[in-house]
């Protein structure tokens, strides 16, 4: 069987094993085809890396496409993606430089997103307010909490209303009915939604204005 030599890996392999090329004087390429794959691969990302830069519409789009293949591959494999996390994680904590430099991308990612995207900003401002609220309740010694999802199906009984004044907003406060500071706890029964006229308005009352309660209290 008739081989030759590869330029780039150094390895002897049959002929097949290279693209054709009439100017060559033996009809073949120098490289073979694994490594013109790779070469063709290194030359598309450095395109598209440049590309991003000199054009922003192009690098959303491409943003977008990553996000969305990431999503599919951790969803087909968890197992890979939770052994890959935890490798990370590990070379992370033993290099103290490579940790410093993933919390800055980390932060700088975030802040780029939130510019971008209102709604990943309305559920890192939403994450905050629970912390805030868990937090307030722990040192009272109150204790409970409620999830995102809990606030959000208590939006859409009330129609995204406030159940004081009846007016339908796109963003509502979250009010203890019993207030942290008199003894009221953090779980999601003791919580209704209210605009932020309302909600100052109520200060540290205990007033109960949900007309009807959800039935998955």
């Amino acid at each position: 069987m008739e081989t030759k030599r590869c330029y780039m890996c150094k390895e002897y392999k049959p002929i097949d094993q290279f693209h054709r090329q009439k100017s060559a004087k033996d009809g073949h390429q120098n490289r073979c085809k694994p490594c013109n794959t790779k070469l063709a691969k290194g030359y598309n990302y450095r395109y598209e890396q440049e590309r991003r830069k000199r054009d922003p519409e192009f690098n959303q789009k491409w943003l977008e496409y990553k996000r969305k293949k990431d999503v599919e591959w951790r969803e087909k494999n968890p197992e890979k993606n939770k052994e890959h996390y935890r490798k990370t994680a590990q070379q992370r904590s033993a290099d103290p430089e490579l940790r410093a430099k993933y919390t800055k991308y980390e932060r700088e990612r975030r802040q780029e997103r939130q510019r971008n995207d209102p709604a990943f900003h309305e559920h890192l401002m939403d994450m905050a307010k629970r912390g805030w609220h868990k937090r307030r309740a722990r040192l009272a010694g109150n204790g409970g909490s409620y999830t995102r999802s809990e606030w959000r199906k208590l939006c859409e009984y009330y129609d995204h209303r406030c159940v004081c004044c009846n007016h339908q907003f796109q963003r509502l406060t979250v009010d203890h009915v019993l207030p942290l500071t008199k003894g009221g706890t953090n779980d999601i029964q003791n919580i209704q939604p209210l605009c932020r006229s309302c909600n100052s308005r109520k200060h540290d009352k205990e007033a109960d204005y949900r007309p009807s309660l959800p039935p998955w209290f």
